[in-house]
């Protein structure tokens, strides 16, 4: 009895030793297979550039050109802003200049009307243009003030006609007979089409052209007030 319990002992113990054995070389063959496929590409490994290398990616760069013009003469019937000559880059920096036209009429010489301030802006603007487009014109002090003045004088800045007869009209009073001359050399002048008595940016640049090129006479009356 002794004897047949020790050889089924061996015959167990026998036994689970080729289990173990079968166990083990099973593992190292699911790892050999998982190293293999590892080195194959299969899975992505640690450390591995997903995508197209650096190198090939296209590189993004920008550059800033920076080109120096003058801003073009105002289209005076679209939008007339009067603004004098300005730097433009070709990124995103508009340089204004410290000055413009309208800021003379913070400094009128003498008292003018709330309404001669209200359109003071365009005699400004105007009176500017004028300066630079006739060769040795220049823009004398107290001549934006008389202009004004003689708007408050003529009309008191209201685009009416004159006395019954008279054949004037708007702020300056302009002669309907001369308009059909006077009018297109002003546009020409100073930059628009169509010039017409009845619209008031019109008549002012009219007056500014008359007082420029040939002086406050025009306003006999007005002119000296």
């Amino acid at each position: 009895m002794a004897e047949l319990a020790e050889e089924r002992l061996g015959t167990l113990w026998l036994g689970s030793v080729v289990v173990w054995w079968r166990w083990l070389l099973g593992a190292l063959a699911v790892t050999l297979l998982l190293v293999g496929g590892l080195t194959a590409g299969g899975t992505v490994a640690a450390g591995r550039q997903i995508g197209p290398p650096l190198a090939s990616k296209p590189v993004v760069t920008t550059s800033a050109t920076t080109s120096t013009t003058s801003a073009t003469q105002p289209n005076l019937v679209a939008a007339r802003d009067f603004v004098a000559p300005t730097t433009i880059s070709t990124t995103t920096t508009t340089t204004v200049p410290a000055w413009q036209p309208a800021d003379e009429c913070a400094d009128v010489t003498r008292p003018v009307s709330d309404a001669a301030l209200r359109w003071c802006p365009a005699v400004a603007g105007y009176l500017w243009l004028a300066e630079t487009a006739l060769p040795g014109e220049q823009w004398v002090d107290g001549t934006l003030t008389s202009l004004l003045r003689t708007g408050d004088c003529e009309s008191g800045w209201q685009m009416v006609p004159g006395p019954a007869g008279s054949g004037v009209f708007g702020f300056f009073q302009h002669k309907l007979v001369y308009w059909s001359e006077r009018g297109p050399k002003a546009a020409a002048l100073l930059g628009f089409d169509n010039p017409t008595i009845t619209e008031p940016l019109d008549n002012i640049a009219v007056a500014v052209w008359l007082w420029v090129t040939e002086g406050p006479q025009h306003w006999p009356h007005c002119g000296r007030w």
